[in-house]
């Protein structure tokens, strides 16, 4: 009598043998074969540090990142015991034949593509990225099961055509009462995927639903305001209650004379980075990139920007130190986007009360203060070129949205100006 063949186990494996550049170790895909008693490992293209790797599910301190690799690394074992169920007489052979394809077409389905690319981000540190993918995700879901269409676990891309995007956009203004501009920055997601699958010719041009004549995210120009200078001079002038309120105030204002430095970059600046009248750092949103695209930027530090910075900076001399006691070097790149969105929160939060308190009706946030420097420097006669330089912005169109217009009496005084060239004096 025949003994039953066993059935082969795939387990996962954590590759200490040899650390990655930073620190963390590669885990793969180990499957055994009892009958033959070999085994083989698989690249699960998942890396952690031995922190995270022992960490349980069920843990309080396991971040984002982390559970979404834990969940990644259980949905790539459970693919591959299906397969391995799929077969009459398992074989290597005829398993990774049906593995490896299957990791290399997985992607046709939107679901899958959408988890390549959010753990793309994380891997790259992009929280904030990965956050924008997560949530354009959850509301396609809620979307297809809402109104009861096929899951994204089995859509495909050529299954989305401009009517499934309009049924879309009903949905998420009509049953979820959702802004223009939150239902932009989903779709936004969506189309930056059918276009890295028509650069690696895995859709044509005609599969693709987002054109003129076919389906149009609906656009959306939200108008922050620039402050007034003399807004930002009773600003100076009001009276805090708090000290929260003082602290928020001298970041906004720090902001502003920075020449509107974003608070990512704010807080991840070192000391090296600050010498005399100067700050030159690289944009964090950059840093991830092609280091085409890593162009330092060097910003004035006028008198008063020098004396916020010494009253928050700390005291170390390590060059590699952060300028502000606000995040650590230690942090993980979750922390680190936990950390600087707690920031923000608090400076908008104070600053708010502090403008109200002083008569300032303006919906005053950190990002205003940003807005407000592109406006001034430019109502000021800067070169738009000039402001694009030192926001930091690839494209010259952001800049511009970043200007928000100029006085009517800006207008009146440029067209006597006109006049006055061409009139004869009196």
């Amino acid at each position: 009598m025949n003994k039953p063949k066993s059935i082969p186990t795939v387990d996962e494996y954590f590759d200490t043998r040899r650390s990655l550049k930073d620190g963390s170790y590669p885990v793969k895909i180990k499957v055994y074969n009892p009958t033959t008693q070999e085994k083989r490992f698989y690249n699960s293209g998942i890396r952690m540090s031995q922190t995270d790797y022992d960490l349980p599910m069920n843990s309080r301190r396991i971040d984002h990142q982390v559970k979404t690799q834990k969940m990644t690394l259980e949905a790539i074992k459970a693919k591959a015991r299906e397969i391995i169920q799929g077969l009459t007489d398992f074989n290597f052979e005829a398993f990774e034949e049906a593995f490896l394809h299957h990791k290399q077409t997985k992607a046709i389905f939107v679901k899958d593509t959408f988890d390549e690319r959010i753990s793309q981000l994380l891997r790259n540190d992009r929280l904030g990225n990965a956050d924008a993918y997560t949530n354009a995700l959850n509301s396609l879901n809620r979307f297809v099961k809402a109104t009861k269409r096929t899951p994204l676990e089995r859509t495909r891309f050529t299954d989305i055509n401009p009517d499934w995007l309009e049924a879309y956009e009903r949905y998420m203004d009509k049953q979820e009462g959702k802004s223009v501009n939150t239902i932009s920055i989903y779709l936004r997601c969506l189309k930056a995927l059918f276009n890295d699958k028509i650069r690696k010719d895995e859709l044509t041009s005609k599969e693709y639903p987002f054109s003129k004549h076919k389906y149009q995210i609906p656009a959306t120009k939200k108008v922050n305001k620039a402050l007034d200078p003399k807004l930002f001079t009773i600003l100076l002038e009001a009276k805090p209650i708090a000290p929260h309120q003082i602290k928020a105030r001298d970041f906004f204002v720090l902001s502003f004379l920075l020449c509107g430095i974003n608070v990512k970059d704010l807080l991840q600046l070192r000391h090296k980075d600050y010498r005399g009248e100067l700050i030159t750092f690289i944009r964090a949103k950059t840093k991830g990139t092609t280091k085409g695209n890593q162009k330092p930027i060097t910003i004035p530090v006028s008198d008063k920007a020098a004396e916020i910075i010494k009253r928050y900076s700390t005291k170390e001399n390590n060059p590699d130190t952060y300028l502000f006691d606000i995040i650590k070097k230690t942090d993980s790149p979750q922390t680190l986007h936990n950390k600087t969105k707690a920031f923000t929160r608090l400076i908008n939060q104070h600053i708010k009360v502090l403008c109200k308190e002083a008569g300032i009706e303006d919906n005053v946030s950190y990002q205003k203060a940003r807005h407000s420097f592109a406006t001034t420097a430019v109502r000021m006669g800067t070169p738009l070129h000039l402001v694009q330089l030192v926001l930091g912005h690839t494209e010259m169109k952001t800049t511009e949205n970043y200007v928000h217009g100029f006085p009517e009496e800006t207008f009146v005084n440029f067209a006597k100006s006109m006049e006055n060239l061409i009139l004869p004096e009196k």
